[in-house]
């Protein structure tokens, strides 16, 4: 294993190329995604749970020849249930006791697309907020503008992604922030 210098020059599909073509390996992305996050979410607190041993299992058992296989990946933990990985809606009510009994479909299909779940992201309790403070993990930080919002219940996967701590991450629109339809405040690459 080795970390990948240009893990961050890559979106997911870019890495799947390159693990589709021998260029690098599930468990050198995998390395360098705990790289990535242990060095930045200290300073922007994007994840709720890491969940390193867990990726690291999937990829030891083989993945599904996915379209994403080997790709690092964070599931938003709000109800996306991952087998054996605390649920905490984002609340200290739950905090990290209520471990998922089961996959649930999405994510049954995010690992069969390849995807290495490295653990979930930052929310606001219960989803029922846009602010970047969390009863659970505190305040979230723009990595872009410390000042700016990054929105509510997408705020751990948009500063994962946007910080290229991690290539891809779930993300999904209640008619929340995501219906708000504010523009992007990070620089696309």
């Amino acid at each position: 294993m080795a970390l990948f210098p240009d893990y961050d020059r890559y979106d997911a599909l870019g890495l799947a190329a390159l693990i589709a073509q021998g260029e690098v390996t599930p468990l050198d992305l995998w390395e360098t995604a705990i790289d990535r996050i242990e060095r930045l979410d200290p300073h922007y607190r994007a994840l709720s749970h890491k969940a390193y041993d867990y990726g690291r299992d999937a990829i030891a058992a083989g993945l599904p020849p996915g379209p994403f296989q080997g790709v690092p990946f964070l599931i938003k933990d709000l109800g996306l249930w991952c087998e054996g990985l605390p649920s905490t809606m984002g609340t200290r009510a739950v905090g990290y006791n209520f471990l998922a009994p089961y996959d649930n479909e999405l994510t049954k299909r995010y690992k069969q697309a390849g995807l290495v779940i490295m653990g979930s992201t930052t929310s606001p309790e219960f989803g029922l907020s846009y602010n970047t403070s969390s009863a659970l993990t505190g305040q979230s930080y723009n990595p872009w503008h410390r000042a700016m919002n990054m929105g509510g219940l997408q705020r751990g996967g948009t500063i994962a992604v946007s910080s290229r701590m991690i290539p891809l991450a779930h993300g999904s629109d209640g008619g929340g922030p995501c219906g708000y339809r504010r523009p992007v405040v990070a620089p696309l690459p």
